[in-house]
């Protein structure tokens, strides 16, 4: 038997809920209102599960041109 053991790390697996709820943080400096952020978040849960539930080329689809213009250089 081998006195060391060897284990590969695994990327930290994020839900729909961990980016959601990471989104929402960013705003708790300028956001004071508790229902404003409860749609916040709201609104990033259901983009995350979108997206999680899409594929690349339509999620094209929700960006604007000019910043299609800059990802497809």
């Amino acid at each position: 038997m081998a006195e060391t053991v060897k284990v590969k790390p695994t990327p930290m697996q994020r839900n729909r809920f961990d980016v959601a709820m990471e989104l929402t943080e960013r705003h708790m400096g300028f956001v004071r209102d508790p229902e404003r952020l409860e749609e916040l978040f709201a609104k990033y849960y259901a983009l995350a599960a979108y997206c999680e539930n899409s594929d690349v080329y339509s999620l094209k689809n929700l960006l604007d041109e000019d910043l299609l213009r800059k990802i497809d250089k």
